[in-house]
């Protein structure tokens, strides 16, 4: 108990330009909707075997970084390309976007190892899924455009899934598939985001077939 109190790093806590800008908060295992502040969990005598995940903010310089690190030691980050990456990759080769990423990558998850003193023994990572958003930014945001324009797409696609209109979660967004796990659910606004990438070149081959 005293070792993860005494381990885990504070607001402010920086390394390598990655730092802390958020209390750590737990989830019990099995229940993922609920998280409390780790050091009012801790003192309430919640023990470590119990703890699903922790979850805190961080930035790499002015980039903000969601980390949750599970207690099977996967690690899920939902972050933005920072200004000098983007830079890089708008100068690259397409055979060279993938390593340009999965370096900074590698930045981000030594730093990351480093605050909450975690033991790193590999000099690499293995990504299980990578996820993209953009922002084609339509003018005309009726659900009427957006079904006309996703229709133009749909010789790219295995499979086009039209707005739902008497569910919740898809009134406005058509979904796209390029196999059974990869797709891109676009919003009339023209937002969307990509699901079931195994790599940063597959998420511009699924952003590349609906521009």
């Amino acid at each position: 108990m005293d070792m993860l109190y005494s381990s885990l790093p504070e607001v402010n806590d920086t390394y390598d330009d990655v730092s802390v800008v958020s209390d750590i908060c737990i989830r019990p295992k099995g229940r993922l909707q609920d998280k409390g502040e780790i050091h009012t969990l801790v003192a309430a005598g919640v023990q470590p075997k119990n703890i699903g995940s922790l979850t805190c903010s961080m930035k790499y310089k002015s980039t903000n970084i969601s980390v949750f690190i599970f207690a099977t030691g996967s690690v899920k980050l939902a972050m933005g390309i920072p200004d000098d990456i983007n830079n890089s990759l708008t100068h690259a080769e397409t055979s060279d976007v993938d390593n340009i990423l999965d370096q900074h990558l590698l930045k981000i998850i030594k730093a990351i190892c480093k605050l909450f003193d975690i033991s790193y023994m590999n000099n690499s990572f293995k990504k299980h899924i990578v996820n993209g958003q953009i922002n084609l930014r339509f003018e005309d945001n009726s659900i009427e455009h957006l079904i006309k324009y996703m229709k133009t797409k749909k010789p790219r696609f295995m499979k086009l899934m039209e707005p739902d209109f008497n569910g919740k979660g898809r009134r406005y967004t058509i979904k796209a598939y390029l196999s059974t796990k990869r797709n891109i659910a676009l919003s009339r606004f023209g937002t969307g985001q990509t699901w079931g990438n195994k790599s940063a070149t597959e998420v511009f081959q699924c952003f590349n077939k609906i521009l």
